[in-house]
């Protein structure tokens, strides 16, 4: 397991502003989730396993999705 210091950046533009979040693993459980309120908002992954994790973002009815990878 990861206990070290896995801060994640996600920047947005404006429009964004309000949008839910969430952080997923593998196996489709969601680990973290929250409200994009910032340009810059950081998220705190140090409670994760390593592994592959999705960031999904729901947007205008879009989910918009990027890799996060965990060492």
């Amino acid at each position: 397991s990861n206990l070290g210091n896995n801060i994640i950046t996600v920047k947005t533009n404006d429009t964004m502003f309000g949008s839910n979040y969430s952080v997923i693993d593998q196996l489709g459980r969601q680990v973290l989730s929250g409200k994009l309120d910032n340009a810059i908002t950081s998220l705190d992954l140090g409670l994760v396993k390593t592994g592959i994790y999705f960031f999904q973002v729901l947007y205008q009815g879009e989910k918009i999705t990027k890799s996060i990878i965990i060492n």
